[in-house]
């Protein structure tokens, strides 16, 4: 089976979470840092606004910004589906073959 490289993406994260002592604390981790970028986002904006010299920037500024938060909350709200449904997962999951597809792809990689 040919695997794109967001459903690769999506194994790995899937496999590390099945490997991890702790899936529910990876996922934490992976919600703590997608929250301190959306702060480190909004704290870079308001530099950007506070040096801005012309009323456009200060319109486009904020429209930009907006956009890429709204990309954060959609990717903090997948982590929280991930972090409730993990346990239906990990039963219903082929793991063997899961291990077999992304073994096949890490090697012609590396090649």
């Amino acid at each position: 089976m040919n695997l794109n490289a967001p459903q690769r993406l999506l194994l790995r994260q899937d496999r590390e979470l099945h490997e991890s002592k702790s899936p529910k604390q990876v996922i934490l981790a992976r919600l703590l840092k997608v929250f301190l970028g959306s702060v480190a986002i909004v704290g870079v904006m308001s530099v950007l606004l506070y040096l801005a010299g012309g009323t456009a920037y200060i319109l486009f500024i904020p429209f930009g910004v907006g956009i890429i938060l709204g990309n954060s909350a959609t990717n903090l709200g997948n982590l929280m589906r991930r972090a409730a449904s993990w346990s239906v997962v990990e039963e219903i999951t082929n793991w063997p073959k899961v291990y077999e597809m992304l073994d096949d792809k890490d090697e012609t990689q590396n090649k």
